[in-house]
């Protein structure tokens, strides 16, 4: 397997991990600027073809509290929200994850420019996600805020519902009205053929395919098997936003429990339509 290597590592102490003072960024041998303090588990990305085209990219494979890089190419450092942890007792990868305990933890970008626009064009939106708790709407990405950007574009919640653990995704201006339901249990959502479980780790992957029919068609898929599609509705402009991880802005859906390789691709339509086989883990 080919890798994308990270060619300056920081010098790091095993009793603390990354020196994490004054962090920068620096270039690896494929040209990709990278958060030097976030590269404690892993020397290296492993291959994504799409990588030009990804614009958050977040492993949570950092060793300490409350300090989580974007490994996209905008190489940020994302602020963590509440008590958000690294949980080193459970993962999917890496020997340790984001944990969330659904009070409004999260990690929001620097706010937000034209670099975070997905326009009117396809992107792919994914994860692995492992909630502990469907009493309350588990959203774990979010482009919608209504209280920093410019009210005239689109955002959406992407996440597990209440309801026996449903995928949903809600579309609405970033003013709060206009709100399209995508999929869900409320109509005109789509009801997705499976379900989520507690405390199991899967992935989650939400599709926009511009290319698709007139309208363009929206598609769901757990564990890389298509759960759901919908193509009839209105087409939005995803304009200027900031995205959140783990809640909502207003902290009213959050998220609880555990989460891994959160990933937004603008612009692309990564998978396959009729299903895929899931991914590894983003780094190494």
């Amino acid at each position: 397997m080919s890798e994308f290597r990270i060619d300056q590592i920081k010098s790091q102490d095993a009793s603390r991990g990354p020196d994490v003072a004054g962090i920068t960024t620096f270039t690896g041998t494929s040209g990709i600027v990278m958060p030097s303090g976030g590269t404690y588990y892993g020397r290296y990305l492993t291959e994504d073809p799409f990588y030009d085209s990804m614009i958050l990219g977040i492993p949570f494979n950092e060793p300490i509290k409350q300090v989580f890089f974007d490994y996209s190419k905008y190489a940020i450092t994302m602020d963590p929200i509440g008590s958000i942890n690294i949980d080193t007792g459970e993962s999917k990868f890496y020997g340790s994850s984001a944990t969330l305990d659904g009070n409004g933890d999260g990690v929001r970008t620097p706010l937000s420019g034209s670099s975070y626009s997905l326009g009117l064009g396809s992107f792919t939106a994914e994860a692995w996600i492992r909630c502990t708790d469907f009493s309350h709407a588990n959203y774990f990405l979010v482009a919608n805020t209504v209280d920093e950007v410019s009210n005239d574009g689109y955002g959406f919640t992407f996440g597990v519902t209440t309801t026996a653990g449903e995928f949903t995704v809600n579309v609405q201006r970033n003013n709060g009205s206009d709100l399209t339901r995508i999929f869900g249990t409320t109509s005109p959502g789509v009801k997705c053929t499976e379900t989520f479980e507690t405390d199991t780790w899967t992935h989650i992957c939400f599709i926009f395919d511009a290319t698709y029919g007139p309208q363009g068609e929206y598609r769901a898929y757990k564990n890389g098997k298509l759960i759901g599609k919908k193509d009839d509705s209105p087409r939005r402009n995803f304009g200027e936003t900031r995205f959140y991880v783990g809640k909502t802005h207003n902290t009213t859906h959050n998220f609880e429990g555990q989460l891994q390789d959160v990933k937004l691709y603008r612009g692309a339509v990564k998978y396959p339509r009729d299903g895929f086989d899931v991914p590894g883990q983003m780094a190494r």
